[in-house]
């Protein structure tokens, strides 16, 4: 999986205030993204990411929420994750490749359930890891010599069931807790 040298359309990161916030000081103001660019070999700009490709989850008043701790927060970030990528399925030219990585447990776990909820067959979850000493070297951020054993990040396709492909419910402008609650229903008569 490693060596296919997939170049992105969009990258879209689902977050915190906090997370936003962190990630915001880390790629644009401490010049980690650029750097990374010019580490690579890369044209500038080449990832074609900015603070607008990060998603920050906003409970019902629109607050932008600065951790997910709570069963409401959790449902406003998988209906936010849920929402975003039944967006990005409706287009059957679009290929969505999302990780599990990074963030709690639980949002892995979201992105996770939402990708086989929604997912086509060209789309593939994966899961990336650095090295022990890499993740927890906070001067780490991209191996700078991909070739290199100790930098290099392992990335593992998931397999998954992709189940709602092959149900036949509409879920258009439903949320993901009704789109769940057919799916279940659908099984459940079956």
């Amino acid at each position: 999986y490693y060596k296919k040298n997939i170049k992105f359309d969009d990258i879209v990161i689902f977050t915190t205030s906090k997370g936003r916030d962190i990630i915001c000081e880390k790629l644009f103001d401490q010049g980690i993204l650029a750097k990374m660019e010019k580490d690579l070999s890369l044209t500038e700009n080449y990832f074609n990411f900015s603070e607008d490709n990060i998603i920050v989850y906003k409970n019902e008043f629109n607050e932008e929420i600065n951790d997910i701790r709570t069963e409401n927060e959790s449902l406003i970030a998988v209906d936010t994750i849920f929402n975003i990528m039944k967006k990005y399925t409706q287009n059957n030219n679009s290929k969505i490749i999302a990780t599990i990585a990074g963030g709690r447990k639980t949002m892995g776990s979201m992105m996770s359930t939402s990708f086989q909820m929604l997912a086509r067959e060209q789309d593939e979850l994966i899961h990336i890891m650095a090295s022990d000493k890499n993740m927890f070297d906070d001067k780490w951020y991209y191996p700078r010599n991909p070739k290199s054993k100790t930098e290099k990040l392992d990335i593992s396709l998931l397999p998954v069931l992709k189940i709602g492909q092959f149900l036949p419910i509409t879920i258009e402008k439903d949320s993901y807790q009704e789109t769940l609650e057919k799916m279940e229903n659908y099984i459940s008569d079956f």
